[in-house]
């Protein structure tokens, strides 16, 4: 009875700075199995959506936009669905860990951001140095056994090894380097 009036003044208290509220939710599945998803971490999960539906409909009365985006594993979604009597209810955007021209956009759009509009692809040219066997993404997205995560780490890792090596763009040993490092790990 308390949380969510409390969440929905915590809410209404950014109104007076913000036009619209985005919340979004990630690593909720932090500690849950790999492979066995419990009935009752679903059942929290569709809680947690009705509770931002509600926040939702309360604060659009007091003309204030609040948007939710919830980050969930493929198997806890579809646990999700089979609790849900309309399966059309919730809104999916899915995506696809195993194509290599999303992951390349992940990393792409990571670089980006990290620099400002006119130096992005000056930033991206050095990152992903051309190299035998193709650029330097497509030899980290194959390394990276096509998890964003390792794909991250072994990023920071070639770029950790470039700068520190001063070189002013990504070189073939730097690539060589991380794999290597990162397949200790």
């Amino acid at each position: 009875e308390s949380p969510i009036p409390a969440l929905r003044d915590a809410i209404l208290d950014l109104t007076a700075y913000f036009d619209s509220i985005h919340v979004l939710m990630d690593d909720l599945d932090k500690g849950w199995p790999a492979k066995r998803v419990e009935d009752q971490d679903v059942v929290m999960v569709k809680h947690l959506i009705e509770t931002l539906q509600r926040v939702r409909r309360d604060l659009s009365k007091k003309n204030v936009e609040l948007q939710h985006l919830l980050f969930l594993r493929h198997d806890i979604y579809e646990r999700l669905v089979e609790l849900t009597s309309d399966r059309g209810k919730y809104n999916v955007i899915n995506v696809d860990w195993s194509d290599p021209l999303q992951l390349e956009n992940l990393i792409f759009t990571r670089v980006a951001t990290s620099v400002g509009p006119d130096e992005e692809h000056v930033a991206w040219k050095a990152f992903n140095s051309p190299m035998p066997g193709g650029g330097a993404i497509q030899r980290l997205i194959s390394a990276s056994l096509m998890r964003p995560r390792f794909l991250i780490d072994l990023c920071e890792r070639t770029l950790s090894f470039a700068i520190n090596r001063g070189h002013e763009a990504v070189e073939d040993s730097d690539v060589e380097s991380a794999v290597k490092q990162m397949s200790l790990y």
